[in-house]
């Protein structure tokens, strides 16, 4: 119960201090407008990541639920697949979403240490195992991004502070990237990762209340955000996703906020509403912009997906 409160009481501090410095600063701040266009709701217990595959189908992560449940594009509910366990197409406690061109869903099994494919009707196709290597702890993937291309899946390693690389043909490890530590290139519980055309990897560096940007080789090319309140800064940074303009959208699951940066890790606004106030979310997690650029968010704690239009 003293946890709970003490929780509660860094929270309400947190937000009133940033709530307090963007009512300062409001007229300096730059506001990115979305439109709410609807909620996506099913009986969800702390969702966390949502992805847009073929045929504009959403797929939403409801991993307390140990399901992943499917959509369609105006909101209506389809089906789900999954279930409790650790037989193929089951699942226990997942986390993370990908897709790729082809519109084959990834899950980030976490619980059972491993990625599972799936088609875009939810049936089973293949998966593979995180092995536990030598001196590092017992591997906890966390989310799951697909570089198309290049024929690599890139899975965050959330235990071990690193990036792990798998050819996405045969699924055999090629190599990782990253160790634990504050240096830039380094990781302090990365959490959601995301990629571009281009090949690069975009990492959400949690305690280190940054996101990182790398090249599909591992190297560092920029990064974005340090520990704070104030717009440019994070708390809980959790969820990544690019829009067509390159823009970098990330979510802080603290702050309740999505903050707006560029490619070179430049703050470029904060998200908002159409009269130009700050949009607050109940912990957003994972989010995902489609290309009619609508933005999906998980809000965890509601229990409910939003989905918005981008109009900047």
């Amino acid at each position: 119960m003293k946890n709970h409160l003490l929780k509660l009481i860094i929270f309400l501090s947190v937000f009133i201090e940033f709530l307090l410095w963007s009512i300062c600063h409001s007229d300096d701040l730059q506001i990115i407008p979305l439109k709410h266009l609807f909620y996506l709701e099913a009986c969800f217990t702390m969702p966390s990541d949502v992805v847009v595959g073929k045929a504009n189908k959403i797929y939403v992560l409801d991993g307390v639920n140990h399901q992943v449940k499917v959509f369609g594009k105006g909101g209506r509910f389809l089906y789900s697949f999954g279930k409790k366990g650790n037989k193929k197409g089951e699942f226990f406690y997942p986390l993370g979403l990908g897709v790729d061109k082809d519109g084959l869903i990834y899950v980030a099994d976490s619980g059972n240490m491993r990625v599972q494919a799936f088609d875009p009707a939810g049936d089973y196709i293949n998966h593979f195992v995180l092995e536990k290597r030598i001196g590092r702890c017992i591997p906890d993937p966390t989310d799951v991004a697909i570089d198309s291309i290049k024929k690599r899946l890139y899975v965050v390693d959330n235990h071990n502070h690193e990036i792990l690389v798998y050819s996405s043909y045969d699924k055999r490890f090629l190599s990782y990237f990253g160790t634990k530590g504050e240096k830039e290139g380094c990781f302090h519980f990365p959490f959601f990762l995301t990629t571009e055309e281009k090949g690069n990897v975009y990492v959400v560096d949690v305690l280190n209340a940054r996101f990182q940007i790398f090249s599909p080789l591992g190297r560092l090319i920029s990064a974005g955000g340090v520990f704070g309140v104030e717009p440019g800064q994070f708390y809980r940074p959790k969820g990544i996703a690019i829009d067509g303009k390159k823009r970098i959208f990330v979510t802080d699951s603290y702050l309740g906020t999505i903050q707006i940066f560029n490619d070179n890790g430049q703050f470029k606004g904060i998200a908002g509403d159409n009269s130009g106030n700050i949009l607050h979310l109940n912990h957003p997690m994972g989010l995902f912009i489609d290309d009619e650029d609508r933005l999906l968010v998980v809000e965890m704690t509601a229990n409910k997906v939003s989905v918005f239009k981008i109009f900047d």
